[in-house]
């Protein structure tokens, strides 16, 4: 027959049990502090265009008179001549 071994437990986890959690818990923080840099910069890259053409279509260009203030007219012609089309 085969001999029964008793279950046993240790009163605590060995000591390089608590060591690594710490250093786990802590390279997460050290990565995201060398990924944030790069993440903000991405991020204005990409929504800087978007705002700026945001900002562009309030004005008209004119190639005599400078540019001037129309504010949401531009959409307003759009959607006028949209509805010309149907």
């Amino acid at each position: 027959m085969k001999e029964q071994f008793p279950l046993t437990t240790l009163a605590s986890p060995p000591a390089w049990h608590h060591t690594f959690g710490r250093l786990r818990g802590r390279s997460r923080w050290t990565g995201r502090g060398f990924v944030s840099p790069f993440m903000t910069v991405l991020a204005l890259v990409r929504r800087a265009p978007n705002v700026y053409w945001r900002y562009l279509s309030l004005f008209q260009a004119q190639l005599v008179g400078g540019t001037s203030f129309v504010g949401f007219d531009n959409y307003a012609m759009g959607q006028a001549a949209r509805a010309r089309r149907r």
